[in-house]
């Protein structure tokens, strides 16, 4: 998962006044993986001495105890480790390599420089990348906009989004990696069709009945749309779905739905998604 460097003590700033009484938090500003990070004062040096002593004090143990469960975790511990030292994953991680005018491209913002590291990890064969949008620094509530509902999306979250997206798809379009993943752009819940929060009467409040979600790339044909809402975005109306269709479309892109069989403690089969299927959106 994409997150910020912990090592930043970078403040947001309530620039633009969008909220009242809210405190000021601390905010990362500078962009890592904190789990493919070394804590500060840890060189790789130091690192390695560490882990060698590690190797020492569980010699004993691993000699006696030679249980499946126990080569699992030392099969994850060296993997880690691989991780952390590896100059491959260290370049993944070294968004400074890119040109200037590509970054611009994406935006300069800690999202849109995110969405530029998703295409780098994936570009490096990264399997799965989790991307969490973050609070832009004038903004308290992210796409959560119980106040100001209207100014926050026109003028903050929604051009960051478009120039981060249709940045992230064209590049991996032009450098023939758009076939290869499944972009997912989705949340927990929608909004409320009309506005009026209880927080500000000018927000909008969450709204589980009806929501969008984005999918691109992996196969998907482009300018489709399935489903949709009354005239409102308050309730569907065509063809309704469900979290777990999203979920077997993602299955469906990664060749494993067919796979999802488990028994029950009679012995019968039966699908970890019964009552989900992939939404008819490839070839």
């Amino acid at each position: 998962m994409i997150r910020f460097d912990p090592k930043s003590t970078a403040r947001r700033g309530d620039t633009s006044k969008l909220w009242k009484s809210k405190p000021i938090e601390a905010r990362w500003e500078s962009l890592a993986i904190p789990q493919l990070t070394l804590r500060q004062g840890v060189d790789y040096d130091r690192f390695a001495a560490r882990r060698t002593l590690q190797d020492q004090l569980e010699q004993f143990q691993r000699t006696r105890d030679a249980s499946s469960a126990t080569s699992g975790y030392q099969r994850f511990q060296q993997q880690a480790h691989t991780l952390l030292t590896s100059p491959d994953a260290k370049r993944a991680l070294d968004i400074e390599e890119e040109p200037a005018k590509l970054r611009d491209r994406y935006g300069r913002t800690i999202n849109g420089q995110s969405a530029l590291m998703c295409r780098r990890l994936v570009e490096a064969g990264v399997p799965f990348v989790n991307f969490q949008w973050l609070a832009p620094r004038e903004y308290h509530y992210n796409w959560d906009t119980h106040e100001q509902n209207f100014r926050a999306l026109k003028t903050l979250q929604l051009p960051a989004l478009d120039q981060a997206l249709s940045s992230l798809l064209l590049d991996l379009e032009e450098r023939g990696l758009l076939e290869t993943p499944l972009i997912v752009v989705a949340s927990d819940m929608g909004r409320t069709p009309k506005v009026g929060d209880p927080l500000s009467s000018t927000g909008r409040n969450h709204w589980n009945y009806c929501q969008t979600a984005l999918l691109a790339g992996g196969g998907i044909r482009g300018g489709q749309s399935y489903g949709a809402s009354d005239k409102i975005g308050a309730y569907p109306i065509d063809s309704p779905i469900q979290p777990e269709h999203i979920a077997a479309t993602v299955y469906d892109a990664l060749g494993i739905y067919d796979n999802l069989w488990a028994t029950n403690f009679l012995d019968q089969p039966f699908h970890l998604l019964e009552k989900g299927h992939p939404l008819p959106l490839f070839g």
